[in-house]
C-alpha cells in the first residue's frame, strides 16, 4: 500500500515538474525524472531557479507565432551561414563582416 502511495506522489510530481520545466525553458526529461524521484524538493528547487534566461527567444511557438515543429540548431545554423555566403558573394558583406558572423554562429 505504500508503494502504490509513493508511486501516486511520484507520478503526480513528475508531471508537476514537466509542466513547470516547460514553462521555464527548461529540459522536461529532467525534471520529470527529477519530479518523480524528488518529490516537492524538485518542484521547490525548480520554482527557485526561475526561467533559463539562455534558451533562445522563439523556443515558445505560441508566443513567437512560429510553428511548433522548428529545425534543429545546426541545421539553422548552416543555413544562416550559407545566407551570409550568398550575401558576401553578391558584394553585401565584406570579408571581415562575414567571418565575424560565422564565428559567432559556430559558437
Amino acid at each position: 500500500m505504500a508503494l502504490l502511495i509513493y508511486l501516486a506522489f511520484g507520478i503526480l510530481f513528475a508531471l508537476l515538474c514537466a509542466s513547470m520545466a516547460k514553462s521555464r525553458n527548461r529540459s522536461i526529461g529532467l525534471w520529470t525524472v527529477l519530479g518523480f524521484f524528488l518529490g516537492l524538493f524538485a518542484v521547490l528547487i525548480l520554482a527557485i531557479i526561475g526561467k533559463d534566461k539562455d534558451a533562445p527567444a522563439a523556443a515558445d511557438p505560441a508566443s513567437a507565432g512560429t510553428p511548433a515543429l522548428q529545425p534543429a540548431k545546426s541545421n539553422s545554423n548552416l543555413d544562416e551561414i550559407a545566407k551570409l555566403k550568398k550575401l558576401l558573394d553578391d558584394g553585401v558583406l565584406t570579408r571581415d563582416e562575414f567571418d565575424e558572423q560565422k564565428r559567432r554562429l559556430l559558437q
